[in-house]
């Protein structure tokens, strides 16, 4: 699947882009970015590491729900005494800082999706962007799951 940049939100200040999608055998990877208008010092990322200092309210945020109900966000703690076998999850791959006025961060999500609407939503609401969302084909993101480089057999 052939995914073009998706403009997802923009404001003023604020400018959010899902830049592309990476397949993977077992799952795929969102590569989202934030453009800010004007510099700033720190731009707060959608996930942060489960050992950082948890971010601050209203920052970005970011949700995958599939079409059968499954979903998960960048704001929910995964808990890890269930089994997360059928869970949707979302882990940080990649975080890269572009200066003062940008940030691309790539978010895996693990399982596959089901055929059917992946909807990718964000909002950001200190920074005045409510929820905005797109839709991503999960029949397409499985087929270029299964022309995914496997690493190892």
């Amino acid at each position: 699947m052939e995914t073009k940049q998706i403009r997802l939100a923009t404001t003023d200040e604020v400018c959010v882009v899902l830049e592309c999608v990476s397949h993977w055998p077992e799952g795929f990877t969102l590569h989202m970015a934030l453009f800010l208008a004007a510099a700033t010092k720190e731009i707060p990322h959608f996930l942060h590491h489960p050992l950082a200092p948890p971010p601050p309210p209203g920052g970005p945020s970011l949700a995958v729900r599939f079409a059968d109900g499954r979903k998960a966000t960048t704001p929910d703690p995964l808990d890890h005494a269930r089994d997360i076998g059928e869970m949707v999850t979302l882990n940080v791959t990649s975080t890269v800082g572009g200066g003062e006025t940008h940030l691309r961060q790539g978010i895996y999500v693990h399982p596959l999706p089901p055929p059917g609407p992946v909807v990718i939503a964000v909002r950001w609401p200190a920074r005045g962007v409510g929820e905005a969302s797109t839709e991503l084909d999960g029949a397409e993101i499985r087929a270029g799951a299964a022309r995914a480089l496997r690493i190892w057999d």
